[in-house]
């Protein structure tokens, strides 16, 4: 997923665009996944002070699958969207899945496992889930993958450990 913000001097926003690009040909996201965007949206916006009403975000969800669906890349998202206000990296080997509320918690979703192992075969170092999602089964599973899996409850924490930010 690609985040970028732009400023509409208008003041008519937040200006959600979604700009879906399958790298194996036709792709669509889902309107819940479209939701958690816009919950993304709402959090991002509390938790940098602003009203967000010069925001352009455009969402560029690059797949390999035909369709994107789900709440589980809105913490992620949120995360991308505050760094991009802020001129803050993510950090290139971490993943994020949980749901984000508009007060900026994370909270669970489904297929945690699968989606651990996902980020294990891409290599990544680390993986962010929400709180009260890691199990014996999980950990045991975590450390043949050779992944870090942490638990974040708070839009705050995720921001701490995906980002390059020092605050």
């Amino acid at each position: 997923i690609v985040v970028q913000l732009d400023k509409d001097p208008r003041q008519a926003g937040p200006t959600i665009q979604f700009n879906e690009i399958n790298l194996g040909g036709g792709s669509v996201v889902s309107e819940d996944w479209k939701e958690g965007v816009k919950q993304a949206v709402a959090a991002a916006t509390k938790a940098v002070g602003e009203d967000g009403r010069t925001w352009v975000i455009t969402i560029k969800n690059r797949s390999y699958s035909k369709v994107t669906e789900g709440v589980s890349a809105s913490g992620a998202i949120a995360v991308g969207i505050i760094a991009a206000w802020r001129g803050d990296n993510i950090k290139p080997d971490v993943a994020l899945t949980g749901k984000i509320t508009p007060d900026g918690q994370i909270e669970s979703v489904g297929s945690v496992l699968i989606k651990v192992e996902a980020a294990a075969r891409a290599q990544l170092k680390t993986i962010l889930i929400p709180r009260g999602q890691l199990d014996w089964d999980l950990s045991h599973l975590a450390t043949r993958w050779n992944i870090k899996v942490i638990e974040v409850a708070t839009l705050e924490e995720a921001y701490q450990l995906m980002t390059t930010a020092v605050r």
